[in-house]
């Protein structure tokens, strides 16, 4: 069991960092799934029914690639967006930034986010697998 992240975004707000990410338990067989609610104030933000998105990840060079892992909208009137990494997006280790790009045909945004990257050594993954 590994767990699935969930990180609630205010897009009208300044930038925030929460004081704790939720973290809820779920299945992969890779990275965690992490899944992002997008609000508006109170409200949750809607995305409409044609919102497009597309993401870049940018490793510690500021080399960006283009996202190809699972990235889709779950919810568009909850604002929850789905995003399922694969490690060749993942040129470094070490902090890299997601940026994701909504384009729901009224506005487009973006909203960006860390994610730490770490290589496991054969040891660890056989205690891990265990």
């Amino acid at each position: 069991m590994i767990a699935l992240i969930y990180c609630p975004i205010d897009v009208k707000a300044p930038i925030q960092i929460p004081g704790q990410i939720k973290v809820q338990l779920g299945t992969t067989n890779n990275f965690p799934d992490i899944i992002f609610e997008l609000h508006s104030g109170r409200l949750f933000f809607d995305l409409g029914d044609d919102c497009t998105l597309s993401a870049y990840i940018t490793n510690t060079d500021l080399e960006s690639v283009e996202f190809t892992g699972e990235l889709k909208v779950l919810n568009p009137h909850r604002g929850q967006i789905l995003v399922q990494p694969v490690a060749k997006d993942f040129t470094m280790t070490g902090i890299n930034t997601l940026t994701v790009i909504c384009d729901t045909t009224k506005e487009q945004f973006t909203f960006q986010t860390t994610i730490f990257v770490q290589s496991l050594s054969k040891s660890i993954l056989q205690y891990i697998n265990n």
